[in-house]
């Protein structure tokens, strides 16, 4: 009984040192703009759930085409290129793969690359979409894309954040934003806690013996 009971602590343990990162709102639907489209400034933190515009403006999208997922996106450049970010909880040292979808402003009759810059924990990489002929407002071509970070230790939280390289009031798109621990490692304390429970387990079962 008792060597049972110490399996359960020491899984709940283990369990308790990792806690799965979240991203809220990440296909921008919580505020239903019920077919229109809403523009954010810099400071905004309530106006676009779970999300924050650090830089510029920002647009959200509910008409002019559809999302990747549902009917809602992002579109980064407003009146000026702008910047959206969001914190979440991480593990120190954890690897992580945040997985987004890529568009651009197909409502504007501009051509041509539209680029943004993502960040987190030191990390930061540019992405690019290319729109053509083919890309349309009701074929916009979503595009999706992976970006990689590891939570810098001593942390527990981590700021992921998409900014606009592109000028002008049409802009990078994204939508569908989600993240997943990439070979998810225990911390070293959980170590410690399951090779204890490791050696008093098999304390018990010699006793038994």
């Amino acid at each position: 009984m008792r060597c049972k009971l110490l399996s359960a602590v020491v899984v709940a343990m283990i369990s308790s040192t990792s806690m799965a990162a979240v991203i809220t709102n990440g296909d921008f639907e919580l505020l239903d703009l019920n077919g229109s489209t809403s523009q954010f400034s810099t400071g905004n933190t309530t106006g676009i759930p779970g999300w924050t515009v650090v830089s510029g403006t920002v647009d959200l999208v509910g008409s002019y085409w559809p999302g990747a997922s549902g009917d809602q996106s992002i579109d980064l450049n407003g009146t000026s290129p702008g910047a959206l970010s969001q914190t979440f909880d991480t593990v120190a040292g954890q690897a992580y793969r945040v997985t987004f979808a890529m568009a651009c402003n197909v409502y504007s009759a501009v051509y041509g690359d539209y680029s943004m810059l993502v960040s987190a924990a030191g990390v930061q990489e540019n992405f690019t979409f290319t729109r053509t002929a083919a890309n349309t407002t009701t074929n916009v071509g979503w595009l999706y894309k992976t970006f990689d970070f590891t939570a810098a230790v001593g942390t527990t939280q981590t700021t992921l954040t998409f900014a606009s390289l592109t000028s002008g009031n049409a802009g990078p798109a994204i939508d569908d934003v989600s993240i997943a621990e990439i070979n998810a490692v225990p911390e070293p304390a959980t170590f410690g806690v399951f090779g204890l429970g490791s050696m008093t387990l098999l304390a018990a079962r010699r006793r038994r013996a």
